[in-house]
């Protein structure tokens, strides 16, 4: 199963970005395919925080606009909503402990 990140996302709709074409491409070939495709509640607020902003996007879409867009994702028969499950939490603290991880790497 493919969990997608919110840049990809951001990416396959800003045209202005120079990944555009490559993350629209992959992202449409992906969500027509029968396969799982997950993402997570955190990657779809991403994805509306930062569509919605003019200093992330040229062009913002306005509230509504990335709502559909989100919508368009859901209602796919292949899309899954992925959420930690009960042992979240004690593995996430033990991996952040065994890296010693703090700022941008958390």
């Amino acid at each position: 199963m493919i969990l997608a990140d919110a840049n990809l996302l951001l990416y396959a709709y800003n045209a202005s970005a120079p990944e555009h074409e490559r993350a629209r491409t992959w992202l449409e070939e992906r969500l027509s395919r029968p396969e799982p495709f997950a993402l997570s509640w955190e990657t779809i607020s991403a994805f509306l925080r930062l569509a919605t902003n003019p200093r992330v996007f040229p062009h913002p879409y306005a509230i509504g606009e990335a709502l559909r867009i989100v919508d368009s994702w859901l209602e796919r028969p292949m899309v899954r909503v992925a959420a930690p499950g009960p042992r979240f939490w004690p593995i996430a603290r033990a991996l952040l402990t065994e890296a010693n991880a703090r700022g941008a790497l958390v």
